[in-house]
């Protein structure tokens, strides 16, 4: 198995706050989304998108993806066996995304701040689901803050989580299943079984990793309402999502979930906190510092955890 050292993950951590993801650098993510973007014209049928052919869907994608990365890592490990180790902590860079996260929350709070709501919520779209061109600016708050607690798991957390678990290519699945379930992963008629293999997947690789983050926010902010906390969190559709968002809920003590429009439709969800304060612009501002505490904790939690197992 292609490991992960401790250095090589700290390495990753500092390149993303230093430098995020730069434009001009190629992503594996971009590449993962052009390619499955040919695969699904290429496989996508009316009346053939059942899960045999979302499963080969996702199977042909995950192939595509690492099987390059494999070879190169082999390639430049037999060069020279420093060269396979930047290879490694690159793909685990590429595969976290708090600073690029922070970036695109600034870009909506700017806005925000000087009353252009048209632009804020243009700028809100690029990282929900959910339409956004008619939210209020409550709505707008909540919005945001529960995409900035879904990020911290899947952006942060599930990858690192993977890169220690399975090395490199562990931190480069999930990527590739929360890339392809962002993607196609969508409960409609186009992808209502075509998707349900990334889905699946990616619920399954963000269980752990979604209640770790969920149960490191509520240590570092309210560590109280815990049962409360996760009672709420499991009404949510999804496997994982819920538990971050009703964390970041108690941790802020604010009123998030509820109803959400997807392409014109209503979608009822749980409500987290529900005697919380409705959230409001400088809410933002307290999640995002709430979320570089998290980080913060959560990397003092690895150093402290490899100095325990050295000594």
């Amino acid at each position: 198995m292609w490991t992960a050292d401790f250095l090589m993950i700290l390495g990753a951590i500092f390149f993303d706050l230093l430098i995020g993801d730069p434009a001009r650098l190629p992503h594996f993510v971009n590449y993962v989304g052009t390619l499955a973007k040919k695969l699904e014209h290429w496989l996508w049928k009316p009346g053939k998108t059942g899960l045999w052919t979302g499963a080969g869907f996702f199977f042909l994608v995950a192939v595509f993806s690492l099987g390059p990365i494999l070879l190169i890592e082999k390639l430049m490990d037999y060069i020279w066996s420093p060269f396979g180790w930047i290879i490694g902590l690159c793909c685990i860079f590429q595969s976290i995304a708090y600073r690029d996260l922070i970036c695109h929350l600034k870009r909506i709070v700017e806005p925000f701040e000087a009353d252009d709501l048209i632009k804020t919520r243009h700028q809100l779209s690029f990282v929900v689901g959910r339409d956004t061109k008619n939210l209020s600016p409550a709505e707008i708050s909540r919005a945001t803050i529960e995409t900035l607690a879904e990020s911290l798991n899947d952006g942060v957390i599930a990858p690192l989580f993977w890169a220690l678990v399975l090395g490199p290519i562990g931190a480069l699945l999930f990527r590739i299943t929360n890339t392809l379930d962002s993607m196609v992963g969508h409960q409609n008629r186009h992808y209502q079984y075509f998707g349900k293999t990334a889905a699946r997947i990616d619920d399954i690789l963000g269980f752990i990793p979604a209640r770790i983050t969920a149960i490191l926010i509520w240590i570092i902010s309210s560590r109280r309402n815990l049962k409360s906390m996760l009672k709420e969190a499991a009404k949510h559709a999804s496997w994982n999502a819920g538990y971050p968002e009703s964390a970041m809920a108690y941790g802020l003590n604010l009123r998030l979930g509820g109803s959400n429009q997807y392409e014109g439709e209503i979608h009822y969800g749980p409500i987290f906190n529900p005697k919380g304060k409705t959230p409001e612009l400088p809410d933002i501002r307290r999640a995002i510092k709430l979320s570089h505490i998290f980080y913060i904790a959560f990397i003092s939690l690895l150093i402290i955890y490899k100095i325990a197992t050295l000594s």
